[in-house]
């Protein structure tokens, strides 16, 4: 990619080089030189899913330690084992045991419902991401692993890396932000892993999670708002689970949050908690079928909140 750059800008200019630039988005590790910071325009987005160091670890390393064996999942019997040609070459001579930490470049894009590429603070199966310092801090808190030093200088540029911490089982860290969705996706891969050597009708299908109404809703401050996650359903015809979740730290909330009713219904409402001035807040509906192995998505629905008057 840096060579592609450094064409572009030797052979189209300045402007050529400017409008090149813009059309790309980028989930990687930096190797774009001084693109990434030294030469205008900056990438529109850049998603670092390997840093910062925290406790002497990059993120992309912590990937497989947390998920390993989410929800029981065992490489073995889901991978290795009957699972066809494919499954058989999954390689375990590897620094780290089942090593995936590139999978969290590609899991940010995964479409599940959590993701949105543009947004990669909201969280998603790569976990969360926070804005990035400058440069001069940046190296410096990635020496000193130091997250929270990242978020009192943000960039103006519209790079992220690994620093957002979320509280999550009595715990507040970033590894949590991949941790509360790690059973999720390990059935995801092992559900795809079935595909390989089963036919359509022999195995389970995510759900397909639908919001009525929309995914964007207004309400005024202790006001009540239906939530209503009817139009779901499953290919493979298995019954639904749902749950309401609040997230707080997309939402950038502090304090106590919106009165969900009932969590783990189909249809709920919620009280919008109070409010000074319009703050948007994150509801995300998890539906989880009755397959094997159990397979979730999701639908993030924001929820504007103004003041009572």
């Amino acid at each position: 990619m840096k060579r592609v750059l450094d064409r572009v800008r030797r052979e189209r200019g300045e402007e050529g080089y400017a409008k090149f630039k813009n059309k790309i988005r980028l989930s990687s590790a930096d190797k774009f030189g001084e693109h990434t910071f030294e030469i205008a325009p900056a990438f529109p987005i850049w998603v670092d899913t390997f840093r910062p160091e925290v406790e002497r670890k990059r993120w992309y390393w912590q990937f497989s330690a947390i998920t390993a064996k989410a929800g029981g999942f065992d490489v073995k019997r889901d991978v290795l084992s009957g699972h066809g040609p494919l499954g058989e070459l999954y390689p375990l001579n590897t620094t780290h045991p089942q090593k995936e930490g590139d999978t969290m470049t590609f899991l940010f894009l995964a479409p599940n419902g959590l993701n949105d590429e543009q947004r990669p603070e909201w969280g998603s199966w790569a976990g969360r991401y926070g804005l990035m310092p400058d440069p001069a801090i940046r190296e410096k808190t990635s020496a000193e692993a130091d997250p929270t030093t990242a978020a009192a200088s943000t960039s103006k540029r519209n790079y992220f890396w690994a620093n957002a911490e979320d509280e999550w089982e009595g715990t507040k860290h970033r590894e949590n932000s991949l941790k509360r969705w790690a059973e999720d996706l390990q059935n995801d891969f092992r559900a795809r892993l079935e595909w390989c050597v089963k036919d359509y009708g022999h195995a389970n299908h995510p759900p397909v999670v639908r919001v009525m109404g929309g995914n964007r809703v207004v309400v005024r401050s202790g006001e009540e708002v239906g939530l209503d996650g009817s139009g779901s359903w499953d290919p493979d015809g298995n019954e639904l689970r749902y749950r309401w979740i609040f997230y707080p730290e997309a939402s950038g909330w502090v304090g106590k949050g919106p009165e969900i009713l009932a969590t783990r219904e189909r249809m709920t409402s919620m009280i919008a908690p109070e409010v000074s001035e319009v703050k948007m807040i994150h509801v995300i509906l998890t539906v989880t079928d009755e397959g094997v192995p159990a397979l979730t998505r999701y639908q993030r629905i924001i929820v504007e909140i103004r003041p009572r008057n």
